[in-house]
């Protein structure tokens, strides 16, 4: 049964602060350290102090603002889940857009709004906790030190809470040439101090030891240890690409927006060969009462795929080691996971990549139930087209007796990060892995954006 959002109104002082908010937005911007303007992943797990596996991926993106001198526009996707053995426990996510202006080489300026809203997996939960902050911030960033300034204001979501400060800091060679103390504190009402602040100890460029305190909206003080990874420096070695897309679905029943994501490890190269992992996640977003009511994802779907893979004269062939999960989020139903093995060949080494005319790939396997699975895609595109790229993508799978499929025109446009927006046709119904072999096939009209990053 489709679960129902509650309508939150928006005071005309709000709504003018937002507008107010949106056209500062071209002219300042999310201050950085100057290193880090380039897109990028960072991928942390570990354990907490409460013995929960944790998972925090945050996906970055940057670029130069049009007609704006100096200035680049962000976009960061971030969410933290902690489950437990029974994969049950709380997943919070934050949506951060804005911009930056550089004053100067080491002073920036910024405005940015940030959705945060906290699900609970494979659990009961009737309310969701979500804010929105409007903050303008000032930053000084003299190499890799940091220290930042702001004051804001909460626009709409959970009632109760209406401005804050936040200061943010990163200090290097802390008493260590690889120790670094880095976080931020949020000063809610000047009467609430929400932390997230730790050490992080560089065991090589891109790969860090984490150890962090954190306390946020409604919870006690948490503590993590864990790795975090990341696409920078060395760690192209292990970060090959990452990819986000935002799908809209504006004539389905249950669903107004899709979210996708995922990146790749490389762990292994030489002649001919690598070994990597494909981390994927789909979250679909349920209506609620309207399109503009509040976002309630209906579950979060992963995809760990493993590959040991050869390359032979114009093919690559690949064994792959397969995990799709499918976690229900804020209802009490458990989870549903299924492990498979097969065999995967294509035409290129990364099915996504524009350099070739037309792109094939194909897999057949078998998951520990005794079920096949197997399924094709197959791209024909422009390369090196001016101004843009065009071309079209076919994805059939059969996974578990239930057929899936979407079918999409797109155009893609970029150097540094490959925007590609489409339009196609999706079957939406095979969203967990176990649906129903019954479930009726249901073609709907998708909308989107892709964005696409290769290291």
């Amino acid at each position: 049964m489709r679960r129902k959002s509650p309508r939150t109104k928006r005071p005309r002082a709000e709504r003018a602060l937002l507008a107010a908010l949106l056209a500062v937005l071209g002219f300042s911007g999310h201050a950085r350290a100057a290193e880090e303007h380039k897109p990028r992943v960072l991928v942390e797990f570990g354990i907490d102090a409460y013995q929960r596996a944790y998972y925090r991926p945050s996906f970055e993106f940057v670029a130069d603002a049009p007609l704006l001198r100096d200035t680049r526009m962000f976009l960061d996707l971030a969410y933290l889940q902690r489950a437990n053995g029974r994969l049950e426990g709380p997943i919070d996510f934050w949506l951060d857009a804005g911009a930056e202006r550089r004053m100067s080489k080491a002073l920036s300026i910024e405005a940015s709004l940030t959705h945060f809203c906290r699900h609970v997996t494979s659990r009961s939960n009737t309310y969701i906790l979500n804010f929105n902050e409007a903050v303008g911030r000032v930053a000084w960033t003299p190499g890799a030190f940091r220290l930042g300034l702001g004051f804001g204001a909460y626009l709409g979501g959970s009632p109760g809470l209406s401005r804050l400060a936040v200061f943010d800091f990163r200090i290097p060679r802390v008493v260590l040439p690889e120790l670094t103390f880095e976080g931020e504190l949020k000063w809610v009402d000047f009467s609430t101090l929400y932390h997230e602040a730790g050490f992080t100890l560089a065991l090589g460029r891109g790969i860090d030891l984490v150890l962090r305190s954190s306390r946020t909206y409604g919870l006690p003080a948490e503590t993590f240890i864990g790795m975090r990874l990341a696409s920078d420096g060395a760690a192209q070695d292990f970060v090959d690409r990452f990819d986000m897309t935002f799908g809209l679905t504006p004539f389905h029943n249950d669903y107004k927006l899709v979210g996708e994501g995922g990146f790749r490890l490389i762990f292994l190269r030489a002649a001919g060969r690598r070994l990597l992992v494909d981390v994927e996640f789909t979250t679909p977003i349920l209506n609620g009462r309207g399109f503009f009511a509040q976002f309630w994802p209906d579950r979060m779907i992963y995809n760990i795929d493993a590959q040991y893979e050869v390359a032979g004269r114009g093919f690559v062939a690949a064994w792959y080691a397969r995990y799709a999960l499918d976690m229900p989020s804020d209802r009490s139903a458990p989870f549903a996971g299924r492990l498979g093995t097969g065999l995967i060949v294509r035409n290129r080494p990364d099915f996504d990549a524009l350099d070739t005319p037309v792109r094939i790939e194909a897999f057949a396997g078998v998951d520990f139930s005794r079920v096949l699975d197997f399924g094709f895609r197959a791209g024909i595109n422009t390369v090196a087209g001016k101004p843009f790229d065009v071309g079209a993508e076919l994805d059939w799978k059969r996974t578990g007796g239930n057929p899936a499929y979407e079918l999409k025109a797109f155009a893609a446009v970029g150097k540094e990060i490959s925007v590609r927006p489409f339009i196609g046709v999706r079957r939406l119904g095979l969203y967990s892995p176990d649906a129903p072999a019954d479930e009726p096939v249901r073609q709907e009209w998708m909308f989107g954006v892709s964005f696409l990053k290769w290291y």
